[in-house]
């Protein structure tokens, strides 16, 4: 009985250290890798493109891949008309916005726009 208490505790002296170890350091140690907005990829968006082609040019679906909120910045007000029967969808950072137009039937970009300028900030109280 002695020597298997004395076994069990030699295994778990052994073992426990290296598994603490790794649950550690693949907690603590990963790191958090945010996806970006893919900018120098917006000249070669298409007309006829589906959202998943653009989607894959951006770096990701619509949204704000910025750090800052949207409601916390600058937007020049240009005037596009969105193209009859398109849906909108934004993609956007905290320098700049892109308004897509996708056909509300095929899906597919049926216009685009970047802003002029656009900035996203810290709040302030």
């Amino acid at each position: 009985m002695f020597h298997y208490k004395l076994r069990t505790l030699l295994i778990v002296l052994a073992l426990g250290p290296p598994i603490v170890a790794a649950v550690i350091s693949s907690r603590w140690g990963r790191r958090v890798v945010t996806p970006r907005l893919r900018v120098e990829n917006f000249t070669q968006l298409k007309i006829g493109m589906s959202q998943a082609q653009v989607e894959k040019l951006l770096g990701g679906a619509p949204g704000n891949y910025g750090q800052y909120s949207e409601n916390s910045g600058f937007m020049t007000l240009e005037r596009y008309p969105s193209p009859p029967g398109s849906i909108e969808r934004v993609w956007f950072d905290d320098a700049n916005r892109f308004e897509l137009y996708f056909d509300a039937q095929s899906g597919q970009l049926v216009g685009q726009h970047e802003r002029a300028r656009y900035s996203q900030s810290p709040a302030t109280h």
